[in-house]
């Protein structure tokens, strides 16, 4: 409503005489560099048409999360990283840094960390960067999806609230999970690319939509890990991970 004001005030005043929408300059961010607004940085996100780099730890990503489609290189490792050959960074970090006139995207937790990165990067030769100065507080402010861990308590929820729950290793450690539905890890990319009524057919509950939060339960922590950035590309960005035992949560009260 009180966008509304100005018009009311100014009598004569119509819609199409209101003022443009202000976007925030290189000179206003809080920082020294050019930055990057939530409302344009989520779309590519979610389609993974950005490289987006996550400079906090890396337990920052499992609590309190990740961000889609996001890479991570933890800032007290990034100037021994930057001394790394391409073939030792790949090694390492399972992922190389884009060419240096590429755009670059950081992210931190809450907008500090990013420059001390910034200010690294740039003499090394990536100028080309923007700074999510919000970055992971603004981006769960926003309500927007993120890749987490959970615990026994919560996956129970998700299964008696029918939630998706799915079993990335039917049949391995432990049995299956009464409620959970059954998806191998290595099929994730073909079937979630299927019709619907294909899906339907093969699996007998329908596929879920890229807004569908889903739990996942994999043989060990690597395994549940590795189907992040497959769903990730997937569009599947809301993502709950279990990293304990089946056992564990068949016997929790």
């Amino acid at each position: 409503m009180w966008l509304l004001l100005p018009l009311l005030c100014a009598g004569a005043a119509t819609l199409t005489d209101a003022a443009p929408p202000v976007v925030p300059t290189p000179s206003s961010w809080p920082g020294p560099y050019p930055g990057i607004t939530f409302k344009e940085l989520q779309p590519r996100v979610r389609i993974g048409s950005v490289f987006l780099l996550d400079v906090r730890n890396r337990s920052e990503l499992l609590n309190p999360g990740r961000i889609p489609n996001s890479l991570n290189l933890p800032l007290h490792e990034l100037d021994a990283a930057l001394e790394m050959s391409a073939t030792d960074f790949q090694v390492r970090y399972g992922f190389n840094l884009p060419a240096k006139e590429e755009e670059m995207v950081l992210v931190c937790r809450s907008g500090r960390r990013i420059q001390v990165a910034a200010r690294k990067l740039i003499p090394a030769g990536w100028e080309n960067l923007k700074l999510y100065y919000g970055s992971f507080k603004d981006w769960v402010k926003n309500e927007a999806p993120v890749s987490r861990a959970v615990d026994a308590a919560e996956v129970r929820k998700a299964l008696t609230s029918g939630g998706l729950v799915l079993d990335l290793a039917p049949g391995e450690s432990g049995g299956r999970v009464e409620g959970s539905r059954a998806m191998k890890l290595e099929e994730l990319a073909t079937v979630l690319r299927l019709p619907k009524g294909e899906f339907l057919e093969k699996f007998g509950f329908e596929k879920p939509s890229w807004k569908t939060q889903l739990t996942l339960l994999g043989a060990n922590r690597t395994q549940t890990l590795e189907a992040v950035p497959l769903l990730n590309k997937l569009q599947y960005c809301d993502l709950r991970l279990y990293l304990g035992s089946v056992e564990e949560l068949n016997t929790t009260a």
